[in-house]
């Protein structure tokens, strides 16, 4: 896949037809930022509350083991943001613990760039959670990270009550 520096590059030297240009892929890979229109603070909510709604919801994959944390700035100071899924630490007084999965938006005149990084999440899954970022950051509503099936245990039948009964002497006069 090419960068924007490689596409910068092969059009200073004149390499670069418009219609090479148009071919080229939309979607960067990843390690490579994306673009999105809106302001980070805007984009941020979009991201904040899909993960809120699929990874983080009471059945989302993450829920359990993972945390999710977010800085942002003001808006009035461009707004940049940085979103991470941690490690939950069920020892330490803090919840977080070693940052897995990372999403920084910082702003570029009316847009928005999003670089997205695996830090330590199984790559399959990586995958999804990106695609997952990419599509919020635009509205949509999906959850590629789809979430745990809950498994009700199947209820035992009760075992019927005995009847106590009482018996009575009779008394002979």
């Amino acid at each position: 896949m090419l960068s924007a520096l490689g596409l910068v590059a092969i059009q200073s030297l004149g390499c670069a037809t418009p219609s090479i240009i148009a071919s080229l892929p939309q979607n960067p890979g990843p390690g490579e930022p994306s673009r999105v229109d809106g302001m980070p603070s805007t984009v941020y909510g979009l991201i904040a509350s899909g993960a809120s709604a699929c990874w983080f919801a009471p059945t989302g994959q993450l829920k359990k083991t993972y945390v999710f944390h977010a800085d942002a700035d003001s808006p009035a100071t461009g707004g940049a943001a940085e979103i991470a899924v941690h490690e939950r630490d069920a020892v330490s007084g803090r919840p977080w613990g070693l940052r897995v999965f990372k999403v920084q938006l910082k702003p570029s005149g009316e847009q928005s760039v999003i670089d997205v990084e695996n830090i330590k999440m199984p790559e399959p899954m990586a995958a999804q959670m990106r695609a997952d970022v990419l599509d919020w950051a635009q509205g949509g509503k999906g959850c590629r990270l789809k979430p745990l099936e809950i498994v009700t245990p199947p209820v035992a039948d009760k075992p019927k009550k005995k009847v106590k009964t009482k018996t009575v002497a009779a008394k002979t006069p």
